[in-house]
């Protein structure tokens, strides 16, 4: 099973989705809710979890690695990927900031929460890559799926509010992710689980080949 696939089953496990009228309307949050078309796919529907992973296109990851994996790109890389994140979040009507911490900029997306707005589930990748490589598993992958798996879950509700963030500068020290995390511990946000795609694009089932890390 990808590892995509599993993140996406938890996610939606941990962001309570609800098939009941939400508590309080998109419009009273001030936030306009923008759906993809999810018709066309077998099984698939914005109701469950067992039928939000079946609106997966592994086709749509592999775009997206391809055209942020691309060795044309050279240096400009990083910044195909940060402007990808960007402009696929705020199209699939998330509300999108930029965190600019000094050395690096964060892209994050916010889905609003109905019932427990305040409570946050974080889904991540880093754009960044190790120069002198095209970084197509670490982190193109990541990046593509987890912007795949922003646009099935933009076509569901959830009680809990779902944070899709970009992180910058990852190789340099995870610099990114602590930003924000220090940001959102000054400001006392409650965040329930965080699931982060790193390089996803490569699986092995020969033995010792993967390993679950010791803090697990």
């Amino acid at each position: 099973m990808k590892p995509w696939f599993v993140a996406l089953v938890l996610l939606t496990g941990a962001c309570e989705p609800t098939l009941m009228r939400p508590r309080v309307r998109p419009g009273e949050l001030g936030v306009v809710a923008r759906v993809p078309d999810l018709s066309g796919q077998p099984n698939c529907a914005p109701d469950a979890a067992s039928s939000l992973v079946r609106c997966v296109s592994q086709t749509n990851i592999q775009r997206a690695v391809r055209a942020i994996a691309n060795p044309k790109l050279g240096a400009g890389a990083k910044q195909v990927a940060k402007k990808r994140c960007h402009d696929q979040l705020q199209a699939l009507g998330y509300v999108v900031h930029e965190q600019d911490y000094g050395t690096g900029v964060n892209i994050v997306g916010y889905k609003l929460g109905f019932s427990k707005p305040s409570e946050h589930v974080v889904l991540s990748a880093h754009y960044d890559h190790l120069p002198g490589c095209v970084g197509a598993d670490d982190n193109a992958s990541g990046v593509a799926a987890v912007l795949e798996s922003a646009r099935v879950l933009a076509a569901a509700r959830f009680d809990r509010t779902l944070v899709v963030a970009c992180w910058d500068e990852s190789e340099r020290g995870r610099l990114g992710s602590q930003a924000y995390a220090r940001r959102a511990t000054d400001r006392g946000e409650k965040i329930i689980a965080s699931i982060v795609y790193e390089a996803v694009g490569f699986a092995s089932s020969a033995k010792d080949s993967q390993r679950v890390p010791k803090e697990f």
